[in-house]
């Protein structure tokens, strides 16, 4: 997952530096993986499922940012293989697929959404405004950040 614009300077520097902020990403994740596991240890009743499930997504996100870390702490010592990642990353197909993949993904998401909550509006109202609000607040952001952009492009 990619969380930088992409663009292809055509220089190493730039690209090193893109892989320095993704290296402080994952040692946030890290760092809030112990905080919510922590949390969880100290604050939640061991045989609770709260407990449980917040245990797990905390040991998650350790163990994805270690592995991320470990991933691009390789690109950073190898030249090769981070020259071979960035020409990876910016190729046009790629970006295109990524695209692509992305939207789709979201509209079927989007899609499950409404049928979520269309279908425990009959059998627990609850869920469904809870359902209802998410799929409300992503549409106004989603509004929102269209307008933005429509006028900073």
């Amino acid at each position: 997952m990619k969380f930088e614009m992409k663009f292809n300077s055509g220089s190493n520097k730039d690209y090193k530096q893109i892989l320095q902020k993704r290296k402080k990403l994952f040692m946030a994740m890290i760092a809030a993986g112990v905080l919510i596991s922590g949390l969880s240890t100290l604050l939640l009743d061991s045989d609770n499922h709260a407990s449980s499930y917040t245990k797990g997504f905390g040991v998650g996100l350790i163990f994805i940012g270690v592995i991320l870390s470990f991933k691009n702490k390789q690109m950073l010592d190898n030249k090769e293989k981070m020259e071979k990642n960035k020409l990876e990353e910016f190729d046009e197909r790629n970006i295109a697929i990524d695209n692509r993949a992305l939207i789709t993904a979201l509209r079927v998401f989007i899609l499950l959404l409404a049928l979520f909550t269309i279908v425990t509006a009959f059998v627990n109202p609850i869920y469904s405004v809870v359902s209802a609000a998410m799929l409300s607040t992503y549409l106004l952001l989603y509004l929102i950040f269209y307008f933005y952009y429509q006028r900073k492009m």
